[in-house]
């Protein structure tokens, strides 16, 4: 294995044997390459952020959601000082990108914020002209005020996996609530089709989660102004639809399935240029180099069309991993180690950004 350690570091994911699996890292600070033994193939690191002090309770049906960090962590160097620099290779041109920056997510006129949350059946509610929308609901034990996240599922709904991170973020100190995004708009897991939700139904959903931001904030136990953000797959994309909003700080992205110009054809609105331009919040990006649903490269595109923007982003690149690797389900490959290092890495982004 060749390391070059002038910009960066390379991670390792520790195995059972306490080898590792080689993590590719971008990040807008600079890059480090090495080569994998499997294939050679060049892989890009920085140092891995410092997790923030662990709770000494985790909740039992959080154990299959990146489960407690492995001991050990590889050596860090500091990066090279300096603005962000898209690489000479980058498909895209930032001189050729013409956006005009959206304004952050509105709140719905004639909407409320008001919530009512259920802390023994784990739910909250809130309306918006008349329709009731749901979402899961958790937070930590003993007062608050505590940070808080907002949980975006992907195309599939709310399920047992996103209940189970949110457990799993309670037992960490966050407040956590997880919108239904598809029943307001008449849709379901089995009905949506993906190739035309982002146009059909972006603005209600848009308009949904922000109320959904303002319904969390509401909460007499989250701190103002401490709220990031978590999406898998759609998502993600819908993560950066809110990155504007001036409360939040942070966005993690899991297999984002982003979508719109420049970064693909996806049929979008507004461009997803437009979305970057607005960006605020810094962004933490897992994706899988097998991943069969959402390409690696339109991970790929987004992370350098960020750098080019000069926002503050990590992509975390996982050879031979596909969709959902945090899924413990017969529909996804799932991944223990790739599981365990994102939550890892997902924790110590969130403290860093939010405490």
């Amino acid at each position: 294995m060749r390391v070059a350690t002038s910009r960066g570091v390379l991670a390792l994911l520790p195995s059972a044997e306490g080898g590792g699996a080689p993590v590719e890292q971008r990040s807008a600070a600079g890059s480090c390459c090495s080569w994998s033994a499997a294939g050679d193939r060049p892989l890009r690191n920085l140092r891995p952020p410092t997790p923030p002090p662990h709770s000494t309770h985790a909740h039992p049906a959080a154990a299959a959601v990146g489960g407690a960090a492995t001991p050990g962590r590889p050596p860090t160097v500091e990066p090279r000082a300096g603005p962000p620099t898209p690489p000479a290779t980058s498909p895209i041109d930032p001189t050729r990108t013409t956006v005009a920056a959206p304004t952050a997510a509105p709140s719905p006129s004639g909407a409320t914020a008001r919530c009512s949350v259920d802390p023994v059946a784990r739910s909250a509610r809130y309306q918006r002209d008349g329709t009731e929308i749901r979402a899961l609901y958790q937070r930590p034990s003993g007062a608050g005020p505590f940070p808080a996240v907002l949980l975006l599922h992907s195309r599939g709904g709310l399920s047992a996996r996103d209940h189970a991170y949110a457990e799993r973020l309670a037992s960490e100190g966050y407040v956590v609530l997880g919108p239904d995004d598809l029943a307001p708009v008449g849709v379901t897991a089995a009905s949506i089709d993906p190739a035309t939700f982002r146009v059909r139904h972006y603005d209600r959903v848009r308009d949904d989660l922000a109320l959904a931001l303002e319904c969390l904030q509401s909460l007499p136990d989250v701190g103002a102004g401490r709220v990031g953000i978590i999406g898998f797959s759609m998502g993600g994309y819908f993560g950066f639809v809110l990155g504007s909003r001036p409360e939040v700080r942070a966005i993690a992205s899991y297999y984002g399935a982003y979508c719109g110009v420049p970064v693909n054809r996806c049929q979008a609105k507004p461009a997803f240029g437009d979305l970057v331009s607005a960006l605020g919040a810094r962004v933490l990006m897992f994706h899988g180099t097998a991943d069969a649903e959402v390409s690696v490269e339109w991970a790929v595109r987004t992370h350098q069309l960020l750098r080019a923007a000069g926002k503050q982003v990590e992509h975390v690149e996982y050879p031979g991993v596909g969709h959902g690797f945090d899924q413990p389900s017969t529909r996804f490959d799932y991944d223990e180690r790739a599981a365990n290092d994102a939550m890892r890495r997902t924790l110590a982004f969130l403290g860093d950004a939010l405490r």
